[in-house]
């Protein structure tokens, strides 16, 4: 009697162990911040070519790098950055001296929203990939063997000398996510980056891993009218289109890309818009363990408006991943039944883009849920299956958690 009741003692705290985690939280999520750290203090800055920050050691778990400049507005005469001027703006990781960057672009002059207010900030956030590495979900800072540091930079594309105030350049610091690994299209790294006010151009370093590689990257966009997405290279080449939606609900757009074998190590993936938007996001999500010859099931996209994004995927199967992107104007998203959020970007408190994988074996019905209405209940998703190679990992499920 003992040792049976000592057996089933060890098979429950066993089977505990291997629950999910209950709180699971994505790149880009709004889990609370542990320590910030200033990259250079907010000044006036006058721009004739090009700026560049001193590079400043930053914690092994920082999750993110961003960076705000002034617009200039009718009211605010101290800043002075002509239409013509075109400024990139480049928030750069540094580990080890190989350098993960995001890029983005920003023309001056006075700019109204959505809703014709004039728009008084740029801002751009890099969320630094998040990669599995021997199993384990580790922050890229945490792989560092010598140095991990972080810095800024801004060039002058084209037109006269700006003048703006830097307004925060600084990092935030985050436990890696809890990561769950259950079939035989296996996770491997997320990445993602938001910019408001910008351009029509965003792109960021994602580093890939692993063998029979495939990664899946999906873009959305605010103006006031939606704009369709033109392009979208990993390391130079062309990622293969799955999904345009564009516009939907009036001032919305999205696009999801696939490519396989794509290079490893850290490399820039750019999205590029057909003309300038007020909200840009941009997540990759990338995996291992996929069929090289044929990579991809068949995509489906939808578009809606309420409080869940839904989209069906069909004719999965049991060892593929099905990857989903949704954009939205909502503020902040939660995925559905059997998915984990990778990634969210939630910008202004206006909209959300996100993404979210699903064991092949689940069936399919990938759904984001809105938190709470941002600028409007208008949605637009995607979803396509990545297939396993042949000779894969057995499909037998399992779970591993990382603590956050």
């Amino acid at each position: 009697m003992k040792r049976i009741l000592h057996l089933s003692i060890i098979l429950l705290i066993g089977s505990l162990a291997c629950q999910p985690p209950k709180n699971s939280s994505p790149v880009g999520d709004s889990a609370p911040v542990q320590t910030k750290i200033t990259l250079i203090p907010s000044q006036q800055i006058n721009l004739s070519s090009t700026f560049t920050g001193s590079k400043i050691n930053i914690g092994a778990t920082t999750s993110s790098l961003t960076i705000r400049l002034k617009r200039p507005t009718t009211l605010d005469i101290a800043t002075v950055w002509p239409k013509t001027s075109i400024v990139r703006v480049i928030l750069v990781a540094e580990i080890d001296g190989e350098k993960f960057q995001c890029v983005g672009q920003a023309s001056g002059g006075i700019r109204e929203d959505k809703n014709g207010n004039e728009i008084t900030e740029y801002s751009l956030i890099y969320h630094l990939p998040v990669q599995m590495i021997n199993g384990t979900a580790k922050r890229i800072g945490e792989t560092a063997k010598t140095s991990f540091k972080g810095f800024i930079s801004l060039e002058l594309l084209s037109g006269t000398a700006i003048k703006t105030t830097l307004l925060v350049a600084e990092t935030e610091e985050k436990p890696a996510p809890i990561i769950q690994v259950h079939h035989s299209v296996t996770f491997d790294a997320v990445t993602a980056a938001q910019e408001a006010s910008g351009d029509n151009i965003l792109s960021l370093s994602h580093t890939s891993t692993g063998s029979n590689r495939a990664v899946c990257a999906t873009n959305g966009n605010s103006v006031s009218t939606g704009v369709a997405s033109t392009s979208m290279t990993y390391d130079g080449t062309g990622m293969a289109e799955q999904w345009d939606n564009a516009p939907f609900g009036t001032f919305f757009g999205h696009a999801g890309y696939s490519l396989a074998g794509q290079s490893t190590g850290a490399q820039t993936v750019t999205s590029t818009l057909a003309s300038t938007v007020d909200e840009h996001v941009l997540g990759v999500i990338s995996m291992k363990g996929v069929d090289q010859s044929t990579p991809i099931g068949t995509p489906n996209s939808a578009t809606g408006s309420g409080a869940s994004a839904t989209v069906t995927v069909t004719g999965t199967t049991s060892d593929g991943l099905v990857v989903s992107g949704m954009f939205s104007g909502w503020n902040g998203a939660t995925a559905g039944a059997n998915e984990t959020e990778r990634w969210e970007e939630i910008v202004s408190s206006a909209v959300t883009g996100a993404g979210n994988t699903q064991a092949g074996s689940d069936g399919g019905v990938m759904t984001h849920d809105r938190v709470s209405t941002g600028f409007a209940s208008d949605w637009g998703i995607g979803a396509v299956e990545f297939k396993a190679a042949a000779g894969g990992a057995p499909s037998t499920r399992r779970r591993m958690s990382v603590t956050r």
